[in-house]
């Protein structure tokens, strides 16, 4: 080693910039994460202190910026560069946070709401029963209800690191077995919907404190426009603050409200959440693509940061972001972690190593201190959603570049779970559509990121006729489909539940008789049983067995490897231009086989 400890911690002009716009897209994160949960519960009950679990997301950023920060010293001292390697941004994953609210949180508190073995009749009887809860019971109803939603979200969120620990250890395979694009889409649907319109929803329902930070931040960050010392997300922030105070959105009344709940909350801990796994494997259909694609991520962004010039271990970045997220489990906490996008742009403004000191530090004050009550009563939503939507919409916009323009049709396809989601979750149903086209809609809706990674796979594949590829995907759909991880409320994880698969899952379906404690069966759309999703993926899968034969007799044109081609359409996209980077150093391994010899390699269709 040739550097020394104290050369590598030596604060740098771009550290305070570094900071606000790290401390600033974590902030917009964490308020727009604490106000969804509100509106999970809003006009229920509004009894549960989302702010309870922010101490130990703070300890989990803690964790993570301090390690980050000591891998870029280490690597610092090893290459003898004193002060220049840039530490690997990192905070609150954003789309695993807002899957986890609308696919975990959300459906596990409204199922206990509707019946639980205190409150069998759900915590809104039906009028028929003649039987009515009293406040003290509505209320004891509905913290039952969150206490299982956050039970439901811790246990996810440890499934969810240990998954991405085990997918660290194999580094590269990721890139091997997945479409980039398929990964990225299921992403995007993220980013489009929950992370997108929704946001920009809070600022146009806004429009006098809303428009000029939504148009600043399209004009800043896609314009790319230079604001010196002074960090973009900084200025979008204080000028959607002081719009928002002049129009009223945030007051003084607010700021005392808030204050008398600064106080010393501590670190809560996790263990009641493990005390029961029944319902664990309900919820697969969201965690497991959560994990792939932060694991991806991870990935993704440590070839980005070797691009940059800071080459780190791949293996230890991947493992630690998925201890990163049990850390937080432990604590309560049902939201993970992760590297953020960006270390070049870090790079470029000269941060170093304090940026990301200075970053947990301030987190873990505030969040032990509840001093983020009073920051989420004096920041109205206005001036922090544009921050969001930046990140949501950077991610479909990187998905698209990793695409050729002929695979655009995928990246819609892609688009539609998460979309359909976030309307069925927000009130969609079938009294307002009116037709049992509503149950189309809605078999779109569960475990809406894999379904878009499986959606955008076959898609592609078929777009590039690799028929073989197409098939193993769809065989893959079939079985999972069977299973209930796509298109169903639950996954059939026991023996009654396996007699089941000739009936929908839960209530998803359900056409009449739904109301909980009803004497009448409920009544499903029967068309939307496990194996009718199940035979039709079949049938799919027999098309593409068909298309391959024609193919191997010439009677269909031969599989699209257009490589000279495809990596000039994609130039624009820092991720594939990373991996190409990382194969071409050996950084990364390359397809096993190429698709000239037949190979179904999936990696072959992002080159």
């Amino acid at each position: 080693m040739g550097g020394s400890f104290c050369a590598q911690i030596k604060p740098r002009m771009g550290d305070i910039a570094g900071w606000a716009q790290l401390f600033f897209d974590n902030l917009a994160t964490l308020l727009a994460v604490i106000g969804s949960i509100k509106l999970v519960l809003s006009g229920f009950y509004d009894g549960m202190p989302p702010e309870d679990t922010v101490p130990g997301l703070a300890c989990t950023m803690c964790y993570g910026n301090l390690y980050y920060a000591l891998m870029a010293i280490r690597l610092g001292m090893k290459e003898d560069r004193n002060g220049e390697v840039t530490a690997l941004p990192f905070g609150i994953n954003t789309p695993g946070a807002f899957a986890f609210i609308f696919g975990v949180l959300s459906p596990a508190t409204m199922a206990c709401s509707f019946g639980s073995p205190t409150f069998p009749n759900g915590c809104s009887p039906p009028e028929d029963l003649g039987i009515t809860l009293t406040d003290e019971e509505y209320v004891t109803c509905w913290t039952e209800a969150a206490t299982e939603g956050w039970k439901a979200g811790v246990l996810s969120n440890l499934m969810c690191g240990c998954i991405c620990i085990v997918l660290g250890l194999f580094g590269s395979l990721i890139v091997l077995l997945t479409p980039t694009s398929a990964m990225l889409t299921s992403l995007a649907g993220i980013g489009f919907a929950f992370l997108g319109f929704a946001q920009a929803a809070n600022n146009f329902s806004e429009p006098l404190a809303g428009f000029l930070p939504f148009f600043m931040c399209i004009a800043l960050f896609y314009g790319n426009v230079n604001t010196g010392c002074f960090p973009q997300a900084l200025m979008i922030a204080l000028t959607g603050i002081a719009l928002g105070w002049a129009d009223g959105i945030a007051n003084v009344d607010g700021i005392k409200a808030a204050s008398s709940e600064v106080k010393w909350r501590g670190v809560s801990w996790g263990y009641d959440a493990w005390t029961d796994w029944t319902h664990a494997t309900e919820y697969l259909g969201t965690l497991i693509p959560v994990a792939f694609a932060a694991s991806a991520n991870s990935l993704m962004n440590v070839l980005s940061a070797a691009e940059a010039g800071d080459s780190y271990n791949v293996i230890e970045v991947m493992c630690s972001d998925g201890f990163g997220a049990c850390i937080a489990a432990f604590l309560g906490t049902p939201f993970g972690t992760s590297v953020y996008i960006g270390h070049p742009a870090y790079k470029k403004i000269n941060a170093g190593v304090c940026y990301a000191l200075l970053n947990c530090t301030l987190f873990m004050v505030f969040a032990l201190f509840s001093v983020f009550a009073v920051i989420a009563a004096a920041v109205p939503l206005p001036a922090v959603c544009p921050l969001i939507f930046f990140v949501g919409m950077m991610i479909c916009q990187e998905a698209m570049a990793s695409m050729p323009t002929r695979q655009y049709p995928a990246f819609i396809i892609g688009l539609f779970p998460s979309t359909l989601d976030w309307a069925i979750t927000s009130g969609v149903n079938h009294g307002g559509i009116g037709t049992n086209a509503y149950f189309g809609l809605a078999a779109l809706k569960p475990g809406a990121i894999l379904l878009s990674t499986f959606l955008c796979a076959i898609s592609i594949h078929f777009i590039d006729r690799k028929y073989s590829a197409a098939m193993a995907w769809c065989i893959m759909a079939a079985i999972l489909s069977a299973v209930g991880l796509l298109h169903q409320d639950g996954v059939a994880a026991s023996k009654e539940a396996w007699e089941l698969w000739l009936e929908p899952s839960g209530m998803l379906y359900c056409e009449e008789n739904c109301a909980p404690g009803s004497p009448e069966p409920p009544e499903f759309f029967t068309k939307t049983v496990k194996w009718r999703f199940s035979a039709a993926y079949g049938t799919v899968a027999v098309m593409a067995i068909f298309l391959w034969m024609g193919q191997c007799c010439g009677l269909v044109d031969p599989p699209i490897v257009d490589e000279v081609g495809d990596a000039d359409e994609t130039k624009k996209s820092q991720i594939q231009n990373s991996i190409r980077s990382a194969r071409a150093s050996g950084r990364i391994s390359k397809a096993p086989f190429s698709e000239r010899q037949g190979s179904n390699a999936s990696a072959k269709a992002m080159a």
